[in-house]
């Protein structure tokens, strides 16, 4: 599922823009906040944005894609969602990752692609 997204989000890039065009591939771990005690595959999570460890949610992992384009002669990036999986702590995080991005790097074989991750 996800190449077809990554080869359908290629075929955006103009043609003669192709082989100087440079794609990032951003990994991140999401957290989607959950309130009450009664859902599946959540933990307490870290909440960087509060300094605290009390946050219970679903800690997904999750990949986009950002293209460049021309558009009025500067390039634009426009970023897409490739993937997106739920951590259960069957995996690590950056096995998850490492899956993600193993499956659609043989779509951008052609490309100049840049990993990008968060901390």
């Amino acid at each position: 599922m996800a190449c077809c997204t990554v080869q359908k989000a290629l075929s955006i890039i103009q043609a003669d823009f192709k082989d100087k065009a440079t794609i990032d591939l951003i990994v991140d771990d999401t957290l989607q906040p959950k309130f009450g005690e009664h859902f599946g595959c959540y933990s307490t999570l870290f909440d960087h944005a509060k300094h605290e460890g009390n946050l219970k949610g679903h800690c997904f992992v999750s990949l986009a894609l950002s293209l460049p384009i021309i558009r009025n002669n500067h390039i634009k990036y426009i970023t897409l969602p490739i993937n997106c999986k739920l951590y259960d702590k069957s995996k690590t995080k950056l096995v998850i990752a490492a899956e993600m991005i193993e499956e659609v790097m043989p779509e951008l074989r052609d490309y100049q692609v840049i990993v990008l991750c968060d901390a």
